[in-house]
């Protein structure tokens, strides 16, 4: 049984579409009804919960073994980093006395402590309470997330997409760490 975080947003998704044809019952976790319609059928249940709600979390990874976990932004007219830290608080919270047997967690490539660099030691926090809850977990740092390429969807169908890389731009994709 596995339980997929975020599984109604571009990464969470392309998580389940590379479990469902395996066949193991998959839950998929999501904040509203209307992403739970996009993924739930076959073997994917899909679960509408508050992951500040650290029982309700807790509940359904008791009803799995491994987790795919990704900390979900906050609101950009919110103090992200705090936002995203209570987040991360409550999912690693739902960890303890869960069962899980394995945790894969989405982080990103620059994820350091410190003050004044956002997402990055919020992202840090999120691998150092995941790995403290005991779980055995891999964390992978990618290095680039293709989430933000969707406004260029238009502008590829006409044969050109526009970055910020130079021509010549070689994008390191990241490594992942395992923890036991």
């Amino acid at each position: 049984m596995y339980i997929v975080l975020g599984a109604g947003g571009n990464v969470g998704s392309r998580v389940i579409e590379t479990l469902r044809p395996a066949g193991e019952k998959i839950f998929a976790l999501v904040h509203s009804e209307q992403k739970a319609s996009a993924v739930d059928g076959g073997n994917v249940e899909a679960v509408v919960l508050d992951v500040l709600d650290s029982a309700a979390l807790r509940a359904v990874f008791q009803r799995g073994r491994r987790a795919f976990l990704l900390n979900p932004p906050a609101h950009p007219g919110t103090d992200t980093n705090a936002e995203e830290l209570k987040t991360a608080r409550s999912i690693a919270t739902a960890l303890t006395d869960s069962g899980l047997e394995k945790l894969v967690v989405q982080s990103t490539y620059g994820a350091r402590q410190g003050d004044g660099v956002g997402d990055l030691s919020v992202l840090y926090e999120f691998e150092r309470l995941a790995e403290a809850s005991g779980i055995p977990a891999a964390v992978n740092r990618a290095a680039y997330y293709y989430t933000n390429l969707d406004m260029l969807l238009e502008p590829a169908r006409k044969g050109m997409i526009t970055t910020a890389f130079p021509e010549d731009f070689i994008l390191p994709m990241g490594f992942s760490r395992r923890s036991r």
